[in-house]
């Protein structure tokens, strides 16, 4: 699990327990058991989720690139950094 420092404490608080709920929703969807009548309800509500979060990183993102932990972490760009973290490439 990520550990941001203590200093942004009720933000890393909340980035945890939104880590600890994402996985406790993928851990209980069985989309079998899931009446066809309410997917698309729950398809959406999941959407939004992922854009809020999406929002939220893409605002990070320009902090990333100030402070520098890309170069150290050996990246030739914040944009290949966060590629990287995010499990991407820079062409996807």
């Amino acid at each position: 699990m990520f550990a941001p420092p203590a200093s942004q404490g009720p933000l890393a608080t909340a980035i945890d327990e939104l880590d600890r709920a994402a996985a406790r929703v993928a851990q209980l969807l069985d989309p079998d058991s899931v009446p066809a009548e309410s997917a698309a309800v729950i398809y959406a509500r999941l959407d939004r989720v992922v854009r809020v979060i999406t929002s939220s990183r893409t605002v990070l993102a320009r902090r990333v690139a100030e402070g520098r932990s890309w170069r150290a972490a050996g990246h030739q760009s914040p944009a290949e950094h966060l590629a990287a973290v995010s499990g991407s490439s820079l062409g996807a």
